[in-house]
């Protein structure tokens, strides 16, 4: 019996890359669950940030870069990851922010099945942010039009990259994604409480 070991090793690579393939799909779809946390108990009025983790720690440091930014804005913030768990009854909430990664050209699975289990928004100011290596626009489109399908009034739709330059004029791979999450925290930032709003 002839030895084929070119064959052989084709077969072992593209089982490789089957099983790796399958073991991130699974990570990417799955649900990270997370207590919900709240900062700034003092705020003016308070923000929900709901966001997916991904596989990368970039999307989950720039929920949290926005969610300082927030607290640095006067805003009361809760934050959490999109599970089961986290907050669908929001109507206490003064302001909405789902963050995530994008996946495929498409917003994390996690964070889409969140957005299809939110009420009737009623124009609740909400901010929708996606991260990529740099093709996100497709994923931007579908996370705004799946909150406007809940009636959300989107008040800030951000796009940061790993690869792509968050700031043409700052871009450098080593710190690009340092770049985006300060882009994050300015953003929140920018935002500022109403002071009618009391934090519940």
């Amino acid at each position: 019996m002839a030895r084929r070991p070119f064959r052989t090793f084709l077969l072992v690579l593209l089982g490789a890359v089957l099983a790796a393939l399958g073991w991130t799909e699974y990570l990417i779809r799955r649900e990270a669950v997370s207590p919900l946390a709240v900062w700034n108990h003092e705020g003016r009025a308070t923000a929900l940030v709901v966001y997916h983790p991904g596989i990368t720690a970039f999307p989950g440091a720039v929920a949290e870069g926005l969610a300082a930014g927030l607290v640095e804005a006067g805003w009361r913030v809760e934050i959490t990851t999109a599970s089961v768990q986290a907050p669908t009854a929001v109507e206490t909430y003064a302001l909405l922010a789902v963050v995530g990664p994008t996946y495929w050209w498409t917003p994390a699975r996690p964070l889409l099945r969140y957005v299809a289990r939110l009420p009737d928004l009623h124009a609740k100011p909400t901010i929708a942010l996606v991260t990529g290596a740099g093709s996100t626009d497709r994923s931007q489109r579908i996370l705004a039009d799946a909150l406007r399908d809940r009636h959300a009034l989107i008040v800030r739709e951000m796009s940061l990259w790993t690869m792509k330059p968050n700031k043409e004029d700052e871009y450098s791979w080593r710190t690009n994604e340092d770049v985006g999450v300060r882009l994050a925290r300015e953003a929140g930032r920018a935002i500022a409480p109403p002071d009618s709003i009391a934090a519940p």
